[in-house]
This record gives C-alpha cells, sequence and structure tokens, in this order.
C-alpha cells in the first residue's frame, strides 16, 4: 500500500517521444520534442558508408576475378579498359563522404556496366 502520496505530475510531459519525430530528443529549455541532428547524421553517415562499402566488394570481386583469369592464362571476362573503369569507380566511392552535402545528400558514382562481347 501507498503510505504518502507524492508531487502530482504535470499532466503536460511525457517520457513517451511523439509518432513522426525522427531521433527524439525531448529540448528541455524549449518544452517540446525535435529531431536529435546529430544522430541522424550519424545514423546517414553510418548507411552510406555501409552501402559504399557493399559497392566497393562488388566492384572489387571484378578486379580480382580478372587478375585470376590473368595469373591462370585464361581469357578475361572483362577487358582491361573496363578494369580501369572499375578501379576509378572504386577510388570514387572511397571520396564519397569528402562530398560537400555528405550525409545528406551524396552523387553516386555510376556502376561500371560489363561489357557484352557480340
Amino acid at each position: 500500500s501507498i503510505a504518502e502520496l507524492g508531487i502530482k505530475p504535470d499532466i503536460n510531459l511525457t517520457d513517451k517521444s511523439p509518432e513522426g519525430v525522427e531521433f527524439p530528443i525531448f529540448d528541455e529549455s524549449a518544452g517540446y520534442w525535435k529531431t536529435d541532428e546529430s544522430k541522424r547524421k550519424e545514423v546517414l553517415a553510418d548507411n552510406i558508408r555501409s552501402r559504399r562499402e557493399a559497392l566497393i566488394r562488388a566492384a572489387q570481386d571484378r578486379i580480382d576475378r580478372y587478375k585470376n583469369e590473368l595469373d591462370d592464362g585464361d581469357s578475361t571476362t572483362e577487358s582491361t579498359e573496363t578494369i580501369g573503369r572499375v578501379r576509378a569507380y572504386i577510388k570514387e566511392l572511397r571520396h564519397i563522404t569528402d562530398q560537400a552535402g555528405f550525409p545528406y545528400s551524396v552523387a553516386w558514382p555510376e556502376v561500371v556496366v560489363k561489357e557484352i562481347s557480340t
């Protein structure tokens, strides 16, 4: 049982963040919920870096296959010129975090399409 009543809470305050507020943080001085911009920026940057790393791995697999084919004396599935463009693509991906709009706005480089022999 309760021996003594505590202070009546202010009915206008809640610990639960409102729906529709991305990365909510309560601003004590202003008295309302707002978006935690530092957290939002961190999550956006992490997502972009993850995507970038996946794209680099896929492109590097193409380079590795090309090198293995050369080492084994096999004909290559991609041309030397295409592999050069794949290397340039990887370099562009590595510098994506240097863009002025990062992480809010980034321009992704175009994927190098494998040439099909006819």
